[in-house]
């Protein structure tokens, strides 16, 4: 329950989402997201969402994308979404969600692996 002198203190920025479309975008715990370039928007709006982590993949146009609740390719060149993977997608995952960023991205014998 909040005391009344918190109550005053309250702002529309308190509950502000990335739903907004004028940047930079203020968010609750004086977080301030301010793109330093192109903005490739994916997955459900309606959830809590933000990349965790990042890696371009070697030799390729690409950068995986860990989020809460999977993992994205996207293409830099094309500036979309090419492929998803999401925990809901398999039923081993389903219901859970990432909290930690450790995306690693690497090439074996030829072969491109994200862990």
């Amino acid at each position: 329950m909040l005391s009344p002198e918190q109550a005053t203190k309250h702002s529309l920025y308190d509950d502000s989402t990335l739903h907004n479309t004028h940047l930079p975008v203020l968010m609750p715990y004086n977080r301030l997201l301010a793109p330093a370039g192109q903005v490739v928007a994916y997955g459900n709006a309606d959830l809590e969402n933000h990349a965790l982590d990042v890696q371009l993949v070697p030799d390729t146009p690409l950068l995986a994308v860990e989020d809460r609740y999977g993992v994205a390719l996207i293409d830099t060149t094309q500036r979309n979404v090419v492929a998803r993977w999401t925990y809901a997608d398999d039923a081993r995952t389903k219901g859970m969600m990432s909290t930690y960023s450790g995306l690693k991205v690497l090439r074996q014998e030829g072969v491109v692996h994200l862990l």
